[in-house]
């Protein structure tokens, strides 16, 4: 940033006000060597320029009064963004009552994941799924930059599934282990994409894959249903700047188990 002057700075320094006392005699005044005064004729003290004649501590501007320099920043509060309005308030509802532990997920345990779905480009109307994301409000998934990249010879992202649980079953069922109910999803819903958008310093053929995030808007808007489809949350507030170092962090998504089966 560059340098602010203030009002009344001077190449000497100080703030505005002369560097001497105001009033100093000329050379005309000055007496000649034949009339050097007597001690009774030199001026006295009450000659001199008083204190308050020179420049009052009230007279310089106050740090109040001069412009910093120091560049004006945005707060690290999620909540006075903008666009904070857009992301909803219930969001990354977990159901603990339906969480039994294990590798396989239960219905509705992370009703926030997505998948994403491709057209071929060699045989048109061929669908492939080959990414997830996570639902981030009713109409926008965050993603993997490499995900909306895939490989656009020969893929182009054209749809988000919602709601989709086991691919293999349609509807998506469980039996409560307690009361013997069977409690049954919606079957899944394909959602076309309106745009999608890479991070602008995003390198596909990087090799450390920097900034590797991405964002989908959807065509339409999700409705949410309750534990079997909402969305997940951002971090705000003190987790923006908080370490997770040490932390044991679950990622979930459809792909292989560590069995090396299919996971659906």
């Amino acid at each position: 940033m560059g340098y602010v002057c203030c009002p009344g700075d001077s190449p000497g320094g100080g703030d505005g006000g002369p560097l001497m006392p105001t009033r100093r005699p000329t050379p005309s005044q000055r007496p000649t060597p034949s009339q050097r005064p007597t001690p009774s004729q030199r001026p006295t003290p009450s000659q001199r320029p008083t204190p308050s004649q020179r420049p009052t501590p009230s007279q310089r501007p106050t740090p109040s009064q001069r412009p910093t320099n120091t560049p004006s920043r945005t707060s690290g509060d999620l909540t006075t963004h903008p666009s904070f309005k857009l992301l909803p308030q219930d969001c990354g509802r977990k159901f603990n009552e339906r969480i039994f532990g294990g590798t396989a997920t239960a219905l509705g345990e992370y009703p926030w994941n997505v998948i994403l779905q491709y057209t071929r480009r060699q045989s048109p109307g061929g669908k492939v799924t080959l990414c997830g994301g996570a639902l981030i409000n009713k109409r926008y998934v965050l993603t993997a930059a490499h995900c909306i990249y895939a490989d656009p010879s020969k893929y182009k992202l054209t749809g988000v599934i919602v709601g989709e649980h086991n691919t293999a079953t349609n509807p998506d069922c469980e039996v409560d282990a307690f009361t013997g109910d069977k409690d049954c999803a919606d079957p899944p819903i394909t959602i076309g994409v309106d745009r999608a958008s890479m991070h602008p310093q995003y390198d596909p053929t990087g090799a450390d894959q920097l900034h590797d995030i991405g964002i989908i808007r959807l065509s339409q808007d999700v409705t949410f249903k309750g534990y079997l489809l909402n969305p997940v949350c951002l971090p705000r507030d003190e987790l923006l700047t908080k370490s997770f170092e040490g932390t044991n962090m679950f990622v979930a998504g459809w792909g292989k188990t560590e069995k090396n089966r299919e996971c659906q």
